[in-house]
């Protein structure tokens, strides 16, 4: 991405540091230091995937203060935001493993 003019390849994928930029606007906390901080995550924690249908998705792992795995950050990016991931029926995708995660992405 070219940050001058903010625009990407439609073909490319985004880096999460991509994202981070562009939805500065909308979703100002979500990369925080603070946010990150309290899931212990970094940037690098952070995974970016293309669906088949051309969606991008971002996951990464949630520890609680013992070290422990407490779930996964999941999220679609679309229109420069963050967008909670629901299921085919309108219910709330919960991120149970990455297993379901990956199997979201593919098959979406």
């Amino acid at each position: 991405m070219n940050k001058e003019n903010n625009k990407m390849n439609a073909n490319s994928t985004p880096t999460i540091y991509d994202i981070k930029y562009n939805t500065i606007e909308k979703s100002p906390y979500f990369f925080s230091r603070d946010t990150l901080k309290f899931f212990h995550q970094a940037m690098n924690s952070f995974k970016v995937k293309k669906s088949p249908s051309g969606r991008i998705f971002i996951y990464a792992k949630m520890m609680d203060h013992t070290g422990k795995n407490v779930g996964y950050t999941f999220r679609e990016y679309r229109d420069n935001d963050l967008k909670t991931i629901y299921n085919d029926d309108g219910s709330m995708f919960y991120e149970t493993s990455l297993t379901d995660i990956q199997n979201f992405i593919q098959e979406h």
